[in-house]
């Protein structure tokens, strides 16, 4: 089964007019969008979704669902708060439903702003975020997602495995772009290149599964999400060796840009060219 290449949308993506786009990402073999779905959406401006998702179904686009991860702390040890995250979460899986798109996977932020070193903090964390998980899982039919994250527990990828260890309907959303930053920020010391810590991070997810893999340009002062060519990594050799994940969607988060004002034409194409070199390497 071929990998599947995908792009995010937002509201912000209203704006940039991609609903009269749809059919340019087709041409470059996007058949998959991302929805993230953060605040106003799903509470306001509503019809603007369902216009948006009316498109993305008439167009045949599969669909992802990014959930609402701003001041959402998924991981969070406080189980007071277990009921309102997953209420949120579960509120823009609902829509997406009722407007007869279900997700094929489900995206989290596993994020805590908490210490990891005190005390038992670090078993707290993980016990929270597995039951939530288990909880999400129950309450949809689309595979849950833990997303790698910059710094502090989710940035740790042997803490988001143990978090799913023995759970069917839960998997990693691997995040090379952050995971560069971390990298960057916290262990380039203790490698000679960040794709020997790619190699590492992948021995280390191959026998969890990873079904969606995200894309993006980090430069030398760590900001992400770059339109491709405009930071430093190399992407043959990352595509190498997240071949051996064998993921089944690639969506490349790239939005920003150094140098211009990227339009969703540059990025499509950008997006098309580098799915070619992708197929060379993943099958």
């Amino acid at each position: 089964m071929s990998v599947i290449f995908g792009y995010p949308v937002w509201i912000g993506s209203i704006k940039d007019d991609i609903l009269s786009k749809t059919e340019l990402l087709k041409k470059q073999k996007i058949d998959l969008l991302e929805v993230s779905l953060e605040y106003p959406w799903p509470y306001k401006y509503t019809d603007k979704l369902s216009e948006l998702i009316s498109r993305v179904k008439d167009d045949e686009f599969r669909i992802g669902l990014h959930a609402p991860w701003r001041d959402l702390p998924y991981a969070t040890p406080y189980t007071v708060l277990d009921q309102a995250i997953l209420d949120v979460i579960i509120s823009s899986y609902e829509f997406l439903v009722r407007e007869g798109a279900v997700p094929e996977y489900i995206v989290v932020h596993p994020y805590t702003m908490q210490k990891i070193d005190i005390f038992d903090n670090r078993r707290d964390i993980i016990n929270s975020l597995r039951r939530r998980t288990i909880a999400l899982a129950e309450k949809t039919s689309s595979i849950i997602l833990l997303e790698n994250l910059t710094k502090g527990f989710a940035g740790e990828i042997t803490y988001l495995v143990e978090s799913i260890n023995g759970l069917e309907n839960a998997g990693i959303c691997l995040d090379v772009g952050h995971l560069a930053a971390r990298f960057n920020r916290e262990l380039a010391s203790h490698y000679d290149s960040f794709y020997d810590y790619l190699d590492e991070v992948v021995d280390v997810l191959r026998d969890t599964m990873v079904p969606v893999i995200h894309i993006h340009d980090v430069d030398r002062l760590n900001r992400e999400h770059l339109l491709i060519g405009e930071g430093i990594l190399e992407f043959k050799r990352i595509y190498k060796s997240i071949a051996k994940l064998n993921p089944r969607f690639i969506v490349y988060e790239i939005f920003r840009s150094n140098k211009i004002k990227p339009s969703i034409e540059k990025i499509a194409g950008i997006i098309g060219e580098q799915a070619s070199w992708a197929r060379i390497y993943i099958h």
